[in-house]
């Protein structure tokens, strides 16, 4: 390759600064149409959406020569975060900036957007920048001459987004093992909560009812009465104790920095600054080090590999279980784990215990929790066989975000190591990286099929399904008493691939990604009515000997032969999507998959063509088909009381139309009350570009852990734009 290079001001439309409405933080609103971007959402390579705050129309207008376009690359250029740089996710148009983030367009003929932000942010731009603005007498800033000035290399706009798609693929990857971190720690939440907060599986035996979701042996490890205690009603046999007695609570110390047989060392040193940008709760590596000089300076010694960190000022509340035998400085509580309580259930017990540790705190200069008000606080001590079965149902998952964590580190190493390879021609993209996340390959596909484009709530939808499977994944295939045998099943599967309307390329579908997931399931199945589509799939997983495809109607398909293979007394459970165009799923289906108590579900509860086909505001003339289709969709002629409600009118009663809120509203207590889906959350509704609501995405299962998992799942994008 060329080792030639360009200013970044030949190769732009536009380099400047933005502006901060008249009026300042008074005039911020905390929702609106036009988002204002600042120096706190940008971080390399990930926008942060946290903190966002938005403009009135008249505000906006002000700010219309800092208006955000898309692909623009935004780097921050003042203060502590200089350097940092992204580019903005479309749905968060249309944006401004304020004067600390500068809007750098490329003319796309020359520099392609990506490739200038992986070279930004490559170490040695950082390096440069970080030096550049700190020359400056005052604080870090990088000026518009500055940004003008920057060398780029010169490479064929292809090339550059050759180099993009290699390296964004290994940027994909680790944003997922953050997305899948994220859903694994939301599941052990859950489960601490049902079991030591809310006491689920306890009311439940106390109902006279099985645990939902549970197993009998685990279920026979509770009790089933309450009786009381410091903490209010607790379950029976289960104590409560001081956390000092059941823990041991120490602290730590820093040495002097003045001696530098001190430092330098091989034994990992923490700080509360090295939690502070902890993604998951699990601390794998440290900033500084030390030598065993400058241990012995410290009371509380080398803390052991499993130790929970609890930063005890400034602030307090970073929380992590310490992966690597540890030494810290006086900004922690740590607790080792060697009395009854396990560390995992600790963590969990500290994070919920977060309000009542801060209000323990006191201090002039900054919050601090002494050791001293830390101990006494109550904690409950579960019976010892409910805390084993708990690491067990736990412990998989922390450990899969591990393993998540440092594949994620090696993969930012290779990306950081190969950009300068790739432009030096030391490597080339043929042969540069193998794909982070294998993708099965079509290898001939059928001439006369046309593959679906789906839009980008579509693409959202099976980010979700993602997300929720892998952890899914991994705790089903965690259970070994009894072991369980999982299956995914997807009966709207299509081709197994869809084009993306926005950028064209091709996207994984369903299929494809339940396949791809890791840990595996141990059975796919796979059903289509489009001939076309299943040769296809069929191309596709040729040689899988789990991967079962049927051609036919779902709902004969599901009922005759998908479902029973996945009985509760065989030990088998699964993921089903439940994903159809319009009203072309029948409610047998759904019904039965609820009275199994075996199946999650995702299921499309497709609205825009019940309005456009049943929901008339002149009921009298909708088509006798399409009556039929709602009931079979429905179960029966109820949806009627849901859709529509009486209105007294000047001549007499009559029929109006409800909202699509109320309707939904209606199927999600049907699939409680008749279908049996004990914990069904508020579905998430899907728009086109117009914002009108397409389909609702409901989630339906018969344990509550699941239910939990899925509304932070659907809580994360609940809020996003249109297509």
């Amino acid at each position: 390759m060329s080792a030639s290079t360009s200013s970044l001001g030949e190769l732009c439309l536009k380099i400047g600064s933005g502006a901060t409405p008249r009026g300042g933080n008074e005039v911020y609103l905390t929702s609106a149409e036009v988002v204002l971007i600042r120096s706190q959402n940008i971080y390399n390579n990930r926008f942060h959406r946290e903190g966002l705050v938005y403009l009135t129309p008249h505000h906006a207008e002000e700010l219309a020569n800092v208006e955000v376009a898309e692909d623009d690359v935004l780097l921050n250029i003042t203060g502590d975060s200089v350097a940092r740089c992204c580019q903005v996710p479309p749905d968060l148009l249309p944006a401004r900036v304020n004067q600390h983030v500068a809007i750098i367009r490329p003319k796309p003929d020359l520099l392609d957007p990506r490739f200038l932000c992986y070279w930004l942010v490559c170490p040695a731009m950082q390096v440069y920048m970080l030096q550049l603005a700190g020359a400056g007498a005052t604080r870090n800033a990088l000026t518009k001459g500055m940004i003008e000035a920057f060398r780029v290399p010169s490479l064929p706009v292809a090339e550059q987004r050759a180099i993009a798609q290699v390296l964004g693929s290994l940027d994909a990857k680790i944003d997922l093992n953050r997305r899948m971190n994220e859903t694994l720690e939301v599941m052990a939440r859950a489960v601490f909560r049902s079991w030591f907060v809310d006491f689920d599986p306890v009311r439940a035996k106390v109902d006279g009812r099985q645990p939902d979701g549970m197993d009998a042996a685990t279920a026979s490890l509770f009790p089933d009465k309450f009786e009381d205690s410091p903490l209010g009603p607790v379950p029976r046999g289960w104590r409560v104790a001081p956390i000092g007695t059941v823990v041991e609570a120490v602290g730590g110390g820093t040495p002097s920095t003045d001696e530098m047989t001190f430092w330098d060392g091989q034994i990992p040193f923490a700080t509360p600054k090295d939690m502070a940008g902890l993604r998951s709760p699990l601390l794998l590596g440290t900033e500084r080090s030390i030598t065993e000089r400058g241990l012995a300076r410290i009371s509380s010694g080398l803390l052991p590999a499993g130790t929970v960190l609890l930063s005890s000022r400034a602030p307090i509340g970073y929380l992590a279980i310490a992966e690597i035998p540890v030494a810290v400085n006086q900004g922690f509580i740590a607790m080792r784990c060697t009395g009854p309580l396990p560390n995992y259930y600790v963590l969990l017990w500290t994070r919920e215990n977060m309000p009542e540790i801060m209000a323990k705190a006191n201090g002039t200069t900054f919050l601090e929790i002494s050791k001293t008000n830390f101990r006494p606080i109550n904690a409950l001590v579960p019976d010892e066989r409910v805390l084993a079965k708990f690491v067990a149902h736990v412990g998989p998952l922390y450990q899969k975000m591990s393993a998540n964590l440092r594949e994620s580190a090696t993969l930012a190493t290779t990306r950081d190591a190969l950009l300068p390879k790739l432009l030096s021609g030391e490597a080339c993209i043929e042969s540069s990286i193998e794909e982070p996340t294998p993708r099965l390959q079509v290898m001939s596909r059928p001439e006369r099929l046309k593959l679906d484009e789906i839009g980008y709530w579509s693409e959202i939808k099976l980010d979700i399904i993602r997300e929720y499977a892998k952890p899914y994944s991994t705790i089903l295939s965690a259970q070994r008493k009894p072991p369980l045998y999982h299956v995914y099943i997807d009966a709207f599967a299509g081709a197994g691939v869809h084009l993306s309307k926005g950028s064209g390329e091709e996207i994984p579908g369903s299929p494809q990604i339940a396949v791809n997931t890791d840990p595996p399931f141990r059975e796919y199945h796979f059903i289509d009515l489009n001939g076309l589509k299943v040769e296809n799939l069929r191309t596709m997983f040729a040689g899988r000997p789990n991967v079962c495809i049927y051609e036919g109607d779902c709902n004969e398909v599901m009922l005759d032969q998908v479902l029973p293979r996945v009985r509760y007394e065989d030990y088998r459970r699964g993921l089903c999507l439940l994903d159809p165009y319009g009203l072309h799923l029948n409610w047998e289906v759904i019904c039965r998959a609820g009275q199994m108590k075996t199946l999650d579900i995702f299921l499309n509860f497709p609205i825009a063509d019940m309005n456009r086909n049943v929901f008339w505001r002149n009921p009298e003339g909708v088509d006798e088909s399409d009556i039929q289709r709602m009931n079979a969709f429905w179960g029966d002629d109820s949806w009627r009381r849901a859709a529509y409600k009486v209105q007294q009118t000047l001549f007499g009663p009559v029929d109006e139309k409800t909202d699509n809120d109320t309707i939904a509203e209606a199927f999600r207590e049907r699939l409680r009350t008749v279908a049996g889906f004990s914990n069904v959350p508020e579905p998430m509704p899907m728009r086109n570009t117009k914002g009108a609501i397409v389909y609702y995405l409901f989630f339906a299962s018969a344990k509550p852990v699941a239910q939990h998992i899925v509304s932070h799942i659907f809580n994360k994008y609940r809020n996003r734009g249109a297509e």
